[in-house]
């Protein structure tokens, strides 16, 4: 929760594909720009991905702008994009997802975080 301490801006824009984003400011602290892909940009999130922690893979497809965290045993976890990089769910193990890769645009992996685990990782295409 923010309060009434911080300083905050918020300002609506369009992006390249002429959809509305949202950037928030909160004082000294990182920008935040609200956005989404577009489907074919979301084919390089695909892929199967595996923690070495749970011994466990999950397999991530796209749909409508959003991805789908599948595995067998458990009913689909939409991820909804908040930026870059950031997905969220309503699952509460999968309530926050952070992709990283080379910075060109290919993904390695995610780590996944919430209220009782920090930075799971799940490699992209690796097990063992």
């Amino acid at each position: 929760m923010l309060y009434d301490v911080y300083d905050v801006t918020v300002s609506f824009t369009k992006n390249l594909y002429g959809e509305a984003t949202m950037l928030v400011e909160i004082e000294d602290f990182a920008l935040i720009e609200f956005m989404k892909y577009q489907e074919t940009e979301l084919a390089s999130f695909e892929g199967t991905y595996y923690s070495k922690e749970l011994k466990n893979s999950y397999i991530i497809s796209s749909s409508s702008s959003n991805l789908i965290l599948k595995h067998p045993r458990l009913d689909n976890i939409l991820l909804k994009q908040i930026n870059k990089n950031f997905f969220s769910s309503s699952n509460r193990n999968f309530s926050g997802v952070r992709f990283y890769g080379n910075g060109n645009d290919e993904i390695h992996g995610f780590e996944a975080t919430n209220d009782g685990v920090w930075n799971l990782e799940f490699r992209k295409g690796y097990r063992n």
